[in-house]
């Protein structure tokens, strides 16, 4: 048979052996994050992605047991939004504008954290006025973390991943009995640790 080894979204199969991100701990942390900043509570919006892809799915799970955490901080309102700037900027402007006191966002990737800095821009926001955690990583992304737009964000990384994935094949191919799963734990990155990141593994 075809070897076959998935990298983070993984068709309906028991033949695929599954190697990703940890995505249910990178939502994780992006929620503690948001509760354990936001001292004086407050609400949150959250933008989640597309529904059906398991990465999402996960990554919901997680920044929502991740804010479960803060009795005084609550969801105020969350959308499965759409991946692209656009929709993912309308998506953040309807938040904003039914809930214009939430104080942070979760964002489910870069792309959208982009998206609801333009949104937070277009309604006034300063930067750190409103916080914002997300998944991934990007230089888009990276200016946002340096002029403060974005506070935290959770990187698995594209390189380890793939190296993963190759090392994974190169064993399976050589009779070494490997784990159906396998998922790399996402390093947690804010303003502070930002540039002791190692950016060999993006």
């Amino acid at each position: 048979g075809i070897l076959v080894v998935g990298d983070g979204v993984f068709p309906e199969s028991d033949k695929v052996i599954k190697r990703g991100e940890d995505s249910e701990m990178a939502g994780y942390n992006a929620g503690r994050y948001l509760g354990s900043a936001l001292k004086d509570g407050g609400s949150v919006g959250l933008l989640l992605g597309p529904p059906g892809i398991d990465l999402i799915r996960l990554r919901e799970v997680g920044v929502k047991k991740g804010i479960a955490e803060f009795p005084s901080v609550t969801i105020a309102q969350g959308l499965n939004n759409l991946s692209d700037l656009v929709s993912s900027t309308k998506a953040a402007e309807d938040i904003l504008q039914a809930h214009p006191d939430v104080k942070g966002f979760y964002s489910f990737n870069s792309v959208v954290a982009q998206a609801i800095v333009s949104a937070l821009k277009s309604a006034g926001k300063q930067s750190g006025e409103v916080l914002v955690a997300t998944v991934d990583m990007d230089p888009d992304l990276e200016q946002m973390i340096r002029d403060g737009w974005v506070q935290e964000t959770n990187v698995a990384g594209s390189v380890l991943l793939a190296r993963f994935v190759v090392d994974t094949i190169v064993e399976k191919s050589n009779g070494v009995d490997v784990a159906k799963e396998g998922y790399l734990k996402p390093s947690e990155l804010t303003k502070e640790n930002f540039d002791s990141f190692d950016r060999s593994i993006l």
